[in-house]
């Protein structure tokens, strides 16, 4: 169990229950969560993530990690605004707080 509002996380099959419905995670949302999830006892940051999950080089300036993040919000946090598993940690990155 991540959090309440998320009963179940299945990373090899990319499906979350979220309250009382199922909710596919694209590829890259799935290995975003997963790397989050490996690294939930420090802040991941932007140009970590452009690496290891996109496959970018880190000197990129790009929006393309905070669209991610907001999209994959959108699908499982209760409150995208107030989110309580996928944390922004400011001026590091992103952090896991699904517990």
């Amino acid at each position: 169990v991540v959090a309440e509002e998320v009963r179940s996380l299945a990373f090899r099959t990319r499906k979350a229950t979220v309250g009382d419905r199922s909710v596919e995670l694209s590829a890259r949302e799935a290995s975003l969560l997963r790397w989050l999830h490996r690294h939930r006892q420090r802040a991941v940051s932007r140009e970590e993530i452009l690496e290891h999950i996109f496959g970018v080089s880190p000197e990129v300036e790009t929006r393309s990690v905070d669209v991610a993040i907001s999209s994959l919000r959108r699908k499982i946090e209760r409150d995208p605004r107030a989110p309580r598993i996928v944390l922004s940690v400011k001026g590091k990155g992103y952090a896991w707080g699904g517990g």
